[in-house]
């Protein structure tokens, strides 16, 4: 048995690449982040920078992760991978509540220890990518998002921001450390096999870090680069070169005995989330707007008023935030239609849903509230991206429509208000189809009913009245929907069957599998 120490025991490094949008914010405000401006309130014709909400960036002007949002992250997934909590309580530490006003609660430093992780290989960072406003000498794009007004169904007034975030594909140098030591009969080895086993299936988890993952954001993929511990020579390594860091010293090791070991330790849960594969069917012309790309006061003549965001591969793209947002605001209206009482996200500060700090303000939520999300209350559904499915015809390159406003007076064209727009449009009546996936992730919803019977009714009922409208193309979705833009009609299959899943009631299963066989013969 190894003594408890705080002498790091095993080093583990290796690379954690996004394979979505990753933003882990720092709550500062950048201005001039991208050239573009916007016009100031209450009749000021001055333009104003546009304010951006950026990450954390380290001495290099480049973004990172620091080690406190990994660690939490590293202890929320692997909380859910482990039964037994006392090896989460072991290897990341804990602090209980004193049991007095006087008191000081019990606690405990983990043995796991984070450091902050750093672009891997700057130097390689691409000079463009798909994605907007890519900026090399931070390695991150904005995106930009906007809060539909339930009432008129346009773009709310003062509700839409521009937010950094690190795109697909750059990859993080990632160190973790592990003191020796056994504690509450778990060894270090134990601690760092149950690492290297949860971090080995990272990518097909459903764990996302950062901002807005129930949009697909925070996906990341895990690949090893060395595993070291410490022996011996390597103390001696380290004695022989005063000032050096000890950690750097540790030998080699096979990683190969530790990941059986950590294999064995996982719990094998049976799934908390039911999974759907969407195909939206377009005959009609589609466009979500790229800022990045759209005409300036100042800019070209030849560039649009509205550009199409694209694929990595040039195609078509629905984010998957602008889907979960139409299917959030269908949801708002059936709800309003059966006569409940529902939040609008876009209306006043009273009217918006609340935010959910304790189990009390759960109960404050509505029904949408809880399927979707709220501040404090992450969204049970989660949405991917939609891109073109492999067998569609291809739309080919964006096409070109002129626009002008009428005057009302005159009925002629109004002065100065004419625009056009570059959107995918169907090659001929067969149209195109993008392809996605939607999870409900049942573990959520169920998380704070203590049990209620029934308490899926509501909720399920609610989704499933959502995507039949999908099918039946009560859902458009992006730019100009009131100029026939994004009409769209769905079919929605089960990824995977619910039957014997068990974190659902018999009857919520049968209402699923009921709705699909009513879509069958429809």
């Amino acid at each position: 048995m190894i003594e408890q120490t705080l002498i790091p025991y095993w080093r583990i490094d290796g690379t954690l690449t996004a394979l979505g949008p990753l933003r882990i914010g720092n709550g500062t405000v950048l201005t001039g982040r991208i050239p573009r401006k916007v016009k100031k309130g209450d009749g000021q014709n001055e333009d104003s920078a546009v304010e951006t909400l950026g990450v954390f960036i380290d001495s290099t002007g480049q973004a990172y992760i620091p080690g406190s949002s990994l660690k939490g992250f590293l202890r929320s997934f692997m909380d859910s991978r482990i039964a037994n909590h006392s090896l989460i309580e072991v290897a990341f530490g804990y602090q209980k509540e004193a049991s007095s006003a006087e008191g000081r609660g019990e606690g405990l430093g983990g043995a796991v220890t984070v450091w902050d992780t750093r672009i891997a290989e700057p130097e390689a960072l691409p000079e463009s990518v798909a994605d907007p406003y890519w900026d090399r000498t931070r390695a991150t794009c904005v995106g930009s998002h906007v809060v539909l007004d339930r009432r008129t169904r346009t773009a709310s007034d003062e509700l839409l921001f521009y937010e950094e975030y690190v795109p697909a594909g750059i990859g993080f140098d990632v160190t973790l450390l592990v003191e020796g030591g056994e504690l509450e009969g778990w060894t270090v080895d134990d601690i760092a096999g149950a690492l290297l086993a949860g971090l080995d299936e990272l990518r097909d988890s459903p764990a996302r870090m950062g901002a807005s993952n129930a949009d697909g954001w925070g996906h990341l993929e895990w690949k090893p680069k060395a595993v070291r511990r410490m022996c011996d020579k390597a103390i001696a390594n380290w004695l022989s070169e005063p000032g050096s860091p000890l950690v750097d010293h540790l030998a080699p090791a096979d990683a190969a005995p530790l990941l059986t070991l950590g294999k064995a330790i996982l719990d094998r849960k049976s799934t908390a989330t039911v999974d759907f594969k969407i195909d939206l069917h377009f005959a009609s012309p589609f466009l979500v707007n790229d800022p990045s790309r759209v005409k300036q006061e100042s800019g070209s003549s030849d560039q649009p008023n509205h550009t199409p965001l694209k694929a990595p591969g040039g195609g078509p793209l629905l984010p998957a935030s602008s889907m979960r947002g139409a299917l959030r605001s269908q949801a708002e209206r059936i709800a309003r239609t059966l006569g409940m009482t529902v939040c609008n996200p876009a209306g006043k500060r009273s009217e918006r849903p609340p935010a959910v700090k304790t189990r009390q303000d759960f109960d404050k939520l509505d029904a949408v509230g809880r399927l979707f999300g709220a501040p404090g209350w992450r969204s049970a559904v989660r949405v991917s991206d939609f891109t073109l499915a492999p067998e569609s015809p291809d739309p080919g390159d964006p096409r070109r429509q002129e626009f002008v406003a009428i005057d009302r007076f005159t009925g002629g064209g109004a002065d100065k208000l004419k625009f056009n727009a570059d959107a995918f449009t169907p090659a001929g009546c067969e149209g195109f189809t993008l392809r996605g996936a939607l999870s409900l992730d049942i573990g959520r919803l169920a998380l704070l009913t203590d049990g209620a019977s029934g308490w899926w009714n509501e909720p399920l009922h609610l989704l499933a009245y959502t995507l039949r409208d999908l099918c039946e193309g009560d859902i458009p979705v992006g730019f100009g929907r009131s100029k026939g833009y994004g009409a769209c009609t769905a079919q929605v299959k089960l990824a995977s069957g619910v039957a014997g899943n068990g974190c659902l009631p018999q009857g919520a299963t049968d209402l699923i599998e009921g709705w699909f066989t009513e879509r069958r013969n429809a």
